[in-house]
């Protein structure tokens, strides 16, 4: 298996950060940590406006809340 998923629980902000910053070691190999974020399927991303994922994970483009046209909901103006 190429991938997997593990969450890892820390006691301190400090050790997240230096975990996301080093990353952790799996079987003598050093993989990549990240921030986890919880979603559920009801969720609505602020930014693409989809279900089930947050902003923080997005990786569509911005679409606008208001006119659904191509651009963050910021930088609309009425």
């Amino acid at each position: 298996k190429k991938a997997t998923t593990m969450v890892i629980a820390v006691r301190t902000e400090y050790e997240a950060k230096l975990i996301q910053d080093q990353g952790v070691q799996v079987d003598g190999n050093t993989c990549k940590a990240e921030q986890y974020v919880a979603s559920r399927p009801t969720d609505q991303c602020t930014n693409c406006q989809q279900f089930g994922h947050s902003y923080l994970r997005c990786k569509q483009p911005a679409i606008c809340n208001i006119y659904a046209e191509p651009h963050t909901t910021t930088s609309h103006s009425c």
